[in-house]
Protein backbone atom coordinates (compact mmCIF):
# COMPACT_ATOMS: atom_id res chain seq x y z
CA UNK A 1 0.00 0.00 0.00
CA UNK A 2 2.97 2.17 0.87
CA UNK A 3 4.72 2.02 -2.78
CA UNK A 4 3.74 3.70 -5.16
CA UNK A 5 2.18 2.67 -8.32
CA UNK A 6 4.31 1.95 -11.62
CA UNK A 7 2.49 5.27 -13.10
CA UNK A 8 3.38 7.03 -9.96
CA UNK A 9 6.59 5.94 -9.77
CA UNK A 10 7.56 7.46 -13.02
CA UNK A 11 5.68 10.38 -11.85
CA UNK A 12 8.16 10.13 -8.92
CA UNK A 13 10.90 9.87 -11.23
CA UNK A 14 10.64 12.54 -12.83
CA UNK A 15 9.78 15.00 -9.90
CA UNK A 16 13.19 13.38 -8.34
CA UNK A 17 15.20 14.65 -12.04
CA UNK A 18 13.54 17.98 -11.34
CA UNK A 19 14.50 18.19 -8.29
CA UNK A 20 18.36 17.05 -9.42
CA UNK A 21 18.58 19.83 -11.72
CA UNK A 22 17.87 22.74 -9.90
CA UNK A 23 19.74 21.05 -6.84
CA UNK A 24 22.96 21.29 -9.37
CA UNK A 25 21.99 24.86 -10.14
CA UNK A 26 21.50 25.89 -6.57
CA UNK A 27 24.75 23.99 -5.63
CA UNK A 28 26.91 26.81 -7.49
CA UNK A 29 25.27 30.26 -6.35
CA UNK A 30 27.89 31.80 -8.16
CA UNK A 31 25.87 30.54 -11.40
CA UNK A 32 22.86 30.72 -10.31
CA UNK A 33 23.06 34.00 -8.70
CA UNK A 34 21.40 33.38 -5.22
CA UNK A 35 21.88 31.06 -2.65
CA UNK A 36 19.45 27.88 -2.10
CA UNK A 37 16.68 27.91 0.06
CA UNK A 38 17.48 25.27 2.26
CA UNK A 39 21.31 25.94 2.21
CA UNK A 40 22.27 22.69 0.87
CA UNK A 41 25.81 22.07 1.58
CA UNK A 42 24.84 22.66 5.31
CA UNK A 43 21.48 20.52 4.94
CA UNK A 44 23.19 17.77 3.11
CA UNK A 45 25.99 17.36 5.91
CA UNK A 46 23.57 17.35 8.73
CA UNK A 47 21.36 14.86 6.78
CA UNK A 48 24.72 12.85 6.70
CA UNK A 49 25.16 13.08 10.52
CA UNK A 50 21.87 12.10 11.12
CA UNK A 51 21.70 8.87 9.27
CA UNK A 52 25.01 8.27 11.04
CA UNK A 53 23.50 8.80 14.12
CA UNK A 54 20.40 7.04 13.46
CA UNK A 55 22.59 3.84 12.72
CA UNK A 56 23.83 3.79 16.18
CA UNK A 57 23.50 1.15 18.98
CA UNK A 58 22.12 3.18 21.20
CA UNK A 59 19.45 4.34 19.53
CA UNK A 60 19.02 1.55 17.50
CA UNK A 61 17.73 -0.55 20.92
CA UNK A 62 15.53 2.28 21.99
CA UNK A 63 13.57 2.23 18.52
CA UNK A 64 13.32 -1.67 19.27
CA UNK A 65 11.81 -0.67 22.63
CA UNK A 66 9.56 2.53 21.51
CA UNK A 67 8.50 -0.36 18.76
CA UNK A 68 7.44 -2.75 21.22
CA UNK A 69 5.23 0.04 23.16
CA UNK A 70 3.52 0.83 19.75
CA UNK A 71 2.70 -2.72 19.57
CA UNK A 72 1.48 -3.12 22.88
CA UNK A 73 -0.80 0.45 22.60
CA UNK A 74 -4.40 0.58 21.85
CA UNK A 75 -4.03 2.15 18.43
CA UNK A 76 -2.11 -0.77 17.31
CA UNK A 77 -5.73 -2.62 18.20
CA UNK A 78 -7.37 -0.12 15.48
CA UNK A 79 -8.05 -1.30 11.96
CA UNK A 80 -4.72 -0.60 9.73
CA UNK A 81 -3.28 0.32 12.67
CA UNK A 82 -0.44 -2.36 12.45
CA UNK A 83 0.26 -1.40 8.85
CA UNK A 84 1.71 1.56 9.45
CA UNK A 85 3.48 1.31 12.73
CA UNK A 86 7.07 0.56 11.65
CA UNK A 87 6.99 3.45 9.51
CA UNK A 88 5.41 5.79 12.25
CA UNK A 89 8.16 5.01 15.28
CA UNK A 90 11.00 5.36 12.33
CA UNK A 91 9.97 8.84 11.76
CA UNK A 92 9.42 9.79 15.24
CA UNK A 93 12.80 8.26 15.67
CA UNK A 94 14.56 10.25 12.68
CA UNK A 95 12.77 13.50 14.16
CA UNK A 96 14.71 12.53 17.78
CA UNK A 97 18.00 12.76 15.88
CA UNK A 98 16.93 15.96 14.07
CA UNK A 99 16.43 17.53 17.64
CA UNK A 100 19.64 16.29 18.84
CA UNK A 101 21.58 17.34 16.15
CA UNK A 102 20.06 20.96 16.40
CA UNK A 103 20.24 21.38 19.89
CA UNK A 104 23.59 23.05 20.35
CA UNK A 105 22.83 26.82 20.83
CA UNK A 106 26.26 27.91 20.95
CA UNK A 107 26.82 27.03 17.23
CA UNK A 108 23.23 27.26 15.62
CA UNK A 109 22.60 25.62 12.75
CA UNK A 110 18.93 26.12 10.62
CA UNK A 111 17.90 22.43 10.05
CA UNK A 112 14.64 21.26 7.28
CA UNK A 113 12.95 18.94 9.94
CA UNK A 114 9.83 16.55 8.93
CA UNK A 115 9.83 15.95 6.11
CA UNK A 116 9.19 13.47 3.21
CA UNK A 117 11.53 11.05 1.87
CA UNK A 118 13.77 12.63 -0.24
CA UNK A 119 17.38 12.01 -2.22
CA UNK A 120 19.97 14.57 -2.83
CA UNK A 121 23.51 15.51 -2.54
CA UNK A 122 24.71 12.21 -2.94
CA UNK A 123 22.22 10.73 0.25
CA UNK A 124 18.72 9.43 0.31
CA UNK A 125 16.97 10.02 3.63
CA UNK A 126 13.89 8.24 4.70
CA UNK A 127 10.92 10.62 6.09
CA UNK A 128 10.58 12.09 9.24
CA UNK A 129 7.89 13.56 10.99
CA UNK A 130 5.16 13.47 14.01
CA UNK A 131 2.44 15.40 15.62
CA UNK A 132 0.11 15.32 12.65
CA UNK A 133 2.89 17.58 10.51
CA UNK A 134 2.02 19.44 8.05
CA UNK A 135 2.52 18.60 4.72
CA UNK A 136 2.14 22.69 3.38
CA UNK A 137 4.58 23.50 5.84
CA UNK A 138 8.59 23.31 5.16
CA UNK A 139 9.96 22.90 8.67
CA UNK A 140 13.20 24.59 9.94
CA UNK A 141 14.73 24.22 13.70
CA UNK A 142 16.90 25.59 15.74
CA UNK A 143 18.43 25.98 19.08
CA UNK A 144 18.39 29.07 21.25
CA UNK A 145 19.52 29.66 25.23
CA UNK A 146 18.22 32.62 26.33
CA UNK A 147 21.44 33.75 27.40
CA UNK A 148 22.55 34.71 24.22
CA UNK A 149 21.48 37.10 21.56
CA UNK A 150 21.21 35.82 17.74
CA UNK A 151 20.39 37.12 14.18
CA UNK A 152 18.35 35.59 11.68
CA UNK A 153 19.00 37.15 8.23
CA UNK A 154 16.31 36.65 5.40
CA UNK A 155 15.20 36.72 1.66
CA UNK A 156 11.94 36.73 0.48
CA UNK A 157 11.75 33.81 -2.50
CA UNK A 158 9.35 35.01 -4.92
CA UNK A 159 6.33 36.14 -3.23
CA UNK A 160 7.41 34.52 -0.02
CA UNK A 161 5.01 32.00 1.82
CA UNK A 162 1.66 32.21 2.69
CA UNK A 163 2.47 32.95 6.12
CA UNK A 164 5.94 32.42 8.31
CA UNK A 165 6.33 31.71 11.55
CA UNK A 166 8.75 31.86 14.34
CA UNK A 167 7.92 30.39 17.42
CA UNK A 168 10.23 29.83 20.62
CA UNK A 169 9.71 26.49 23.04
CA UNK A 170 10.69 25.57 26.14
CA UNK A 171 10.96 22.46 25.56
CA UNK A 172 11.38 19.83 23.03
CA UNK A 173 7.39 18.91 21.80
CA UNK A 174 7.08 15.50 23.45
CA UNK A 175 9.34 15.91 26.07
CA UNK A 176 7.45 18.41 28.38
CA UNK A 177 3.92 19.18 29.90
CA UNK A 178 0.66 18.37 27.57
CA UNK A 179 -0.78 20.77 25.79
CA UNK A 180 -1.92 21.35 22.31
CA UNK A 181 1.19 22.62 20.85
CA UNK A 182 3.14 19.63 22.33
CA UNK A 183 4.96 22.30 24.72
CA UNK A 184 4.85 25.37 26.60
CA UNK A 185 5.34 28.71 23.71
CA UNK A 186 7.74 31.05 25.04
CA UNK A 187 7.16 33.58 22.41
CA UNK A 188 6.41 33.86 18.29
CA UNK A 189 6.93 36.39 15.74
CA UNK A 190 4.51 36.25 12.33
CA UNK A 191 6.14 37.53 9.07
CA UNK A 192 2.57 40.08 9.15
CA UNK A 193 5.02 42.03 12.03
CA UNK A 194 8.04 41.71 10.57
CA UNK A 195 9.63 44.51 8.33
CA UNK A 196 10.89 43.63 5.12
CA UNK A 197 13.56 45.76 2.82
CA UNK A 198 12.54 46.62 -0.68
CA UNK A 199 14.76 43.42 -2.30
CA UNK A 200 12.97 41.48 0.20
CA UNK A 201 15.84 40.99 3.01
CA UNK A 202 15.17 40.84 6.50
CA UNK A 203 16.45 40.73 10.14
CA UNK A 204 15.22 39.26 13.46
CA UNK A 205 17.35 39.45 16.68
CA UNK A 206 16.22 37.58 19.06
CA UNK A 207 17.50 37.84 23.40
CA UNK A 208 16.40 38.58 26.50
CA UNK A 209 15.42 41.98 25.63
CA UNK A 210 11.94 43.41 25.26
CA UNK A 211 10.59 45.48 22.24
CA UNK A 212 12.39 46.59 19.17
CA UNK A 213 11.26 45.79 15.03
CA UNK A 214 11.79 42.66 13.95
CA UNK A 215 13.01 41.48 17.54
CA UNK A 216 11.44 38.03 19.49
CA UNK A 217 12.19 38.01 22.80
CA UNK A 218 14.00 34.66 24.53
CA UNK A 219 13.11 34.56 28.13
CA UNK A 220 14.64 32.06 30.62
CA UNK A 221 14.23 28.78 29.40
CA UNK A 222 13.43 29.07 25.63
CA UNK A 223 14.93 26.48 23.98
CA UNK A 224 14.00 25.80 20.51
CA UNK A 225 12.93 28.21 17.41
CA UNK A 226 10.63 26.20 15.17
CA UNK A 227 10.39 28.15 11.52
CA UNK A 228 7.28 27.61 9.85
CA UNK A 229 6.56 28.20 6.30
CA UNK A 230 3.44 27.20 5.43
CA UNK A 231 2.44 27.27 1.58
CA UNK A 232 -0.75 27.65 0.11
CA UNK A 233 0.15 27.25 -3.43
CA UNK A 234 2.95 25.06 -4.23
CA UNK A 235 3.50 26.09 -7.09
CA UNK A 236 4.03 30.06 -6.34
CA UNK A 237 4.94 30.38 -2.87
CA UNK A 238 8.40 29.13 -1.50
CA UNK A 239 10.19 29.73 1.89
CA UNK A 240 12.60 31.96 2.48
CA UNK A 241 15.83 31.93 2.80
CA UNK A 242 17.31 32.01 6.17
CA UNK A 243 20.75 32.31 8.02
CA UNK A 244 21.56 32.50 11.55
CA UNK A 245 24.36 33.50 13.56
CA UNK A 246 24.70 33.71 17.55
CA UNK A 247 26.13 37.50 18.08
CA UNK A 248 27.06 36.83 21.88
CA UNK A 249 26.58 34.75 24.76
CA UNK A 250 28.48 32.58 26.92
CA UNK A 251 31.67 30.54 26.61
CA UNK A 252 31.15 27.94 23.59
CA UNK A 253 31.28 24.63 25.22
CA UNK A 254 32.84 21.37 23.17
CA UNK A 255 30.38 20.48 19.95
CA UNK A 256 29.18 17.23 21.00
CA UNK A 257 30.31 13.45 19.75
CA UNK A 258 28.41 11.30 17.49
CA UNK A 259 28.14 9.37 20.69
CA UNK A 260 26.76 11.78 23.11
CA UNK A 261 24.35 12.64 20.34
CA UNK A 262 22.74 9.04 19.89
CA UNK A 263 22.40 8.92 23.60
CA UNK A 264 20.62 12.57 23.35
CA UNK A 265 18.94 11.12 20.55
CA UNK A 266 17.74 7.91 22.45
CA UNK A 267 16.72 10.16 25.14
CA UNK A 268 14.82 12.17 23.10
CA UNK A 269 12.78 9.26 21.42
CA UNK A 270 11.95 7.55 24.53
CA UNK A 271 9.96 10.29 25.82
CA UNK A 272 8.68 11.61 22.71
CA UNK A 273 7.33 8.16 21.49
CA UNK A 274 4.73 7.69 24.69
CA UNK A 275 4.05 11.66 24.83
CA UNK A 276 2.05 11.24 21.43
CA UNK A 277 0.65 8.02 21.89
CA UNK A 278 -0.87 9.92 25.39
CA UNK A 279 -1.34 13.30 23.49
CA UNK A 280 -3.59 10.73 20.41
CA UNK A 281 -5.26 8.53 23.15
CA UNK A 282 -7.03 11.94 24.29
CA UNK A 283 -8.47 12.15 20.63
CA UNK A 284 -9.64 8.63 20.27
CA UNK A 285 -11.78 9.38 23.45
CA UNK A 286 -14.10 11.13 21.73
CA UNK A 287 -16.62 10.08 18.86
CA UNK A 288 -15.33 9.00 15.37
CA UNK A 289 -15.76 11.47 12.52
CA UNK A 290 -16.70 13.94 14.37
CA UNK A 291 -14.55 17.57 14.19
CA UNK A 292 -14.15 19.45 17.48
CA UNK A 293 -15.00 22.85 17.69
CA UNK A 294 -12.36 25.08 16.56
CA UNK A 295 -9.82 26.55 18.47
CA UNK A 296 -7.39 29.34 18.72
CA UNK A 297 -3.69 28.28 18.40
CA UNK A 298 -0.94 29.72 20.84
CA UNK A 299 1.62 31.97 19.18
CA UNK A 300 -1.00 33.89 17.41
CA UNK A 301 -1.05 31.36 14.09
CA UNK A 302 -5.53 31.34 13.93
CA UNK A 303 -7.74 28.82 14.76
CA UNK A 304 -7.20 24.41 14.38
CA UNK A 305 -9.53 21.18 14.52
CA UNK A 306 -9.95 18.20 13.94
CA UNK A 307 -10.49 14.18 15.19
CA UNK A 308 -10.32 10.91 13.85
CA UNK A 309 -11.82 8.56 11.43
CA UNK A 310 -13.21 5.42 11.04
CA UNK A 311 -14.54 4.44 7.98
CA UNK A 312 -15.35 1.19 5.91
CA UNK A 313 -14.76 1.14 2.08
CA UNK A 314 -18.47 2.41 1.39
CA UNK A 315 -18.50 5.05 3.08
CA UNK A 316 -16.99 8.93 3.34
CA UNK A 317 -16.66 11.46 5.91
CA UNK A 318 -17.91 14.79 3.79
CA UNK A 319 -16.52 17.89 6.03
CA UNK A 320 -17.66 21.24 4.67
CA UNK A 321 -15.83 24.36 5.60
CA UNK A 322 -15.56 28.05 5.32
CA UNK A 323 -12.52 29.78 4.80
CA UNK A 324 -12.83 32.41 7.46
CA UNK A 325 -10.93 34.92 4.72
CA UNK A 326 -7.57 32.83 5.77
CA UNK A 327 -4.55 33.77 4.04
CA UNK A 328 -4.10 29.41 4.57
CA UNK A 329 -6.35 26.95 4.88
CA UNK A 330 -5.33 23.53 4.80
CA UNK A 331 -6.90 19.94 5.94
CA UNK A 332 -5.05 16.55 5.80
CA UNK A 333 -4.96 13.28 6.91
CA UNK A 334 -2.30 10.97 8.97
CA UNK A 335 -2.05 7.49 10.36
CA UNK A 336 -3.31 6.54 13.64
CA UNK A 337 0.24 7.26 15.19
CA UNK A 338 0.01 11.17 14.40
CA UNK A 339 2.41 10.66 11.14
CA UNK A 340 1.83 12.55 7.98
CA UNK A 341 1.66 9.48 5.04
CA UNK A 342 2.70 9.80 1.66
CA UNK A 343 1.26 13.27 0.66
CA UNK A 344 3.69 13.95 -2.77
CA UNK A 345 1.97 11.26 -4.49
CA UNK A 346 -1.22 11.27 -3.41
CA UNK A 347 -4.09 14.08 -1.87
CA UNK A 348 -3.52 13.25 1.69
CA UNK A 349 -4.31 17.26 2.34
CA UNK A 350 -5.29 19.78 0.14
CA UNK A 351 -5.18 23.89 0.37
CA UNK A 352 -7.61 26.15 -1.18
CA UNK A 353 -5.32 26.12 -4.05
CA UNK A 354 -5.53 23.09 -4.43
CA UNK A 355 -8.81 22.33 -3.96
CA UNK A 356 -12.22 23.59 -5.85
CA UNK A 357 -14.60 25.80 -3.92
CA UNK A 358 -18.51 25.54 -3.63
CA UNK A 359 -20.48 28.62 -5.28
CA UNK A 360 -20.67 29.97 -1.94
CA UNK A 361 -17.08 30.68 -1.16
CA UNK A 362 -17.20 27.44 1.04
CA UNK A 363 -14.98 24.24 0.28
CA UNK A 364 -16.47 20.17 0.66
CA UNK A 365 -13.48 17.51 1.20
CA UNK A 366 -14.57 13.91 1.12
CA UNK A 367 -12.56 12.04 3.38
CA UNK A 368 -12.44 8.21 2.32
CA UNK A 369 -10.65 5.59 1.55
CA UNK A 370 -11.26 4.62 -1.71
CA UNK A 371 -11.53 7.17 -4.75
CA UNK A 372 -14.36 8.95 -4.49
CA UNK A 373 -14.30 9.92 -7.88
CA UNK A 374 -14.40 13.94 -6.75
CA UNK A 375 -11.68 16.63 -7.08
CA UNK A 376 -11.67 17.59 -3.67
CA UNK A 377 -10.63 13.99 -2.29
CA UNK A 378 -8.43 13.68 0.95
CA UNK A 379 -7.05 10.47 0.33
CA UNK A 380 -6.07 8.34 3.48
CA UNK A 381 -3.92 6.02 1.05
CA UNK A 382 -6.54 3.15 1.94
CA UNK A 383 -6.34 3.09 5.73
CA UNK A 384 -9.81 2.91 7.14
CA UNK A 385 -9.05 4.81 10.55
CA UNK A 386 -6.32 7.67 11.16
CA UNK A 387 -6.79 11.22 12.04
CA UNK A 388 -7.49 14.19 10.52
CA UNK A 389 -6.45 18.19 11.35
CA UNK A 390 -7.66 21.25 9.69
CA UNK A 391 -6.01 24.56 10.12
CA UNK A 392 -6.54 28.30 9.53
CA UNK A 393 -3.71 30.63 9.68
CA UNK A 394 -3.41 34.11 8.42
CA UNK A 395 -6.69 35.33 9.29
CA UNK A 396 -8.10 38.40 9.24
CA UNK A 397 -7.91 40.22 12.84
CA UNK A 398 -11.62 41.32 12.56
CA UNK A 399 -12.05 37.45 12.62
CA UNK A 400 -12.21 36.82 16.35
CA UNK A 401 -14.20 33.51 16.41
CA UNK A 402 -14.31 29.86 14.23
CA UNK A 403 -17.40 28.89 15.98
CA UNK A 404 -19.65 28.36 12.48
CA UNK A 405 -16.34 27.79 10.15
CA UNK A 406 -17.68 24.09 10.05
CA UNK A 407 -20.54 24.00 8.19
CA UNK A 408 -21.29 20.07 8.33
CA UNK A 409 -19.43 17.16 8.63
CA UNK A 410 -21.38 13.61 8.00
CA UNK A 411 -20.73 10.08 7.12
CA UNK A 412 -22.13 9.53 3.78
CA UNK A 413 -22.08 6.13 1.59
CA UNK A 414 -20.02 6.11 -1.41
CA UNK A 415 -23.52 5.19 -3.14
CA UNK A 416 -25.07 8.08 -2.23
CA UNK A 417 -22.42 10.35 -2.64
CA UNK A 418 -23.67 12.64 -5.86
CA UNK A 419 -26.66 13.50 -3.50
CA UNK A 420 -24.77 14.84 -0.82
CA UNK A 421 -22.77 17.29 -2.64
CA UNK A 422 -22.89 20.26 -3.28
CA UNK A 423 -23.88 21.37 -7.16
CA UNK A 424 -20.80 22.08 -9.06
CA UNK A 425 -18.65 19.34 -7.39
CA UNK A 426 -16.07 18.65 -10.08
CA UNK A 427 -15.90 15.18 -10.35
CA UNK A 428 -12.69 13.11 -11.85
CA UNK A 429 -12.05 10.43 -14.21
CA UNK A 430 -8.96 8.30 -13.45
CA UNK A 431 -6.73 9.95 -16.41
CA UNK A 432 -7.96 13.44 -14.17
CA UNK A 433 -6.76 11.77 -10.92
CA UNK A 434 -3.00 10.51 -12.41
CA UNK A 435 -2.78 14.59 -13.74
CA UNK A 436 -3.99 15.98 -10.32
CA UNK A 437 -1.47 13.34 -8.85
CA UNK A 438 1.64 14.30 -11.31
CA UNK A 439 1.20 18.09 -10.87
CA UNK A 440 1.08 18.10 -7.47
CA UNK A 441 4.61 15.75 -7.24
CA UNK A 442 6.01 18.26 -9.42
CA UNK A 443 5.17 21.17 -7.20
CA UNK A 444 6.93 19.46 -3.97
CA UNK A 445 9.73 18.98 -6.24
CA UNK A 446 10.13 23.08 -6.23
CA UNK A 447 9.65 22.99 -2.96
CA UNK A 448 12.94 21.01 -2.41
CA UNK A 449 15.31 23.18 -4.37
CA UNK A 450 13.79 26.50 -5.43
Amino acid sequence: MWLATDRLKAMAGAAALGAGLLYALHAHPADSGRAPTLDMAQQVALEKRELRIFAMPQLQAQLKLSTQTYRDSAPAKFPDGGKTLENAIRAIALASVQYALVEDAARPQIMWVCNQPHDWGGVSVPGSGYGIDNPDNLYRWVAIDGQSRYEISGMRSGGGPAQESFTLYSAIPGTGEQNREGSPVVGAIMDDRITFAADGSFTITIDGDAGGENHLQSKPGARLLIIRDTLTDWTRQFPNRLGIRRVSGPDVPPAPTDDQLADRAAAILKATAPFWLTYFGQTFGKPANTPEPPFTRAGGWGFASGGWFQLKDDQALVVTLKPLGASYLGVQTADVWGVAPDYVHYTSSLTTTQAKPNADGTYTYVLAPKDPKVWNWLDTEQLHSGLFTVRWQGVPASVTSAADAIVKAEIVQAADLRKALPPGTVWVTPADRDRQRADRAAAYALRLAH
